[in-house]
């Protein structure tokens, strides 16, 4: 009896947990690079896809100050249903006098809820 509760519980343990070799989204940055530096009023445009054997729910970028941590900006995009591949491609302004060192992330999901992070550092002088 005590064998059989074992293995029934070995079992549910087995199929809840989420395993860490789950095959993961694929982020694709083109631009901008890493270390890249920009000035006041210049453009900053994050582009790339991201790509995946299964669909994708969501993708988001979002930029943050290292110093403080305080974001610049964050964008969610939701993917069509369905779909295994998405290009985003977000601008934004630098405001005058933010001269610091951004971290940009780029994070995706798939349908099963396993996440993907890119991340790297810019800097604004």
């Amino acid at each position: 009896m005590y064998l059989v509760l074992l293995a029934c519980v070995l079992v549910a343990a087995r199929c809840s947990k989420k395993t860490d070799d789950a095959p993961q989204p694929v982020i694709t940055v083109t631009a901008p690079t890493a270390a890249q530096h920009f000035a006041d009023g210049d453009s900053i445009h994050i582009r790339g896809n991201v790509t995946h054997s299964l669909a994708l729910t969501e993708v988001a970028v979002h930029m943050t100050e290292t110093a403080g941590n305080n974001e610049f900006f964050h964008n969610h995009y939701l993917v069509t249903p369905g779909s295994t591949s998405f290009a985003f491609d977000a601008v934004y302004k630098v405001p005058d006098n933010k001269k610091n060192t951004f971290k940009v992330e780029v994070e995706a999901t798939d349908k099963n809820g396993t996440e993907a992070k890119k991340e790297f550092s810019i800097s604004i002088n």
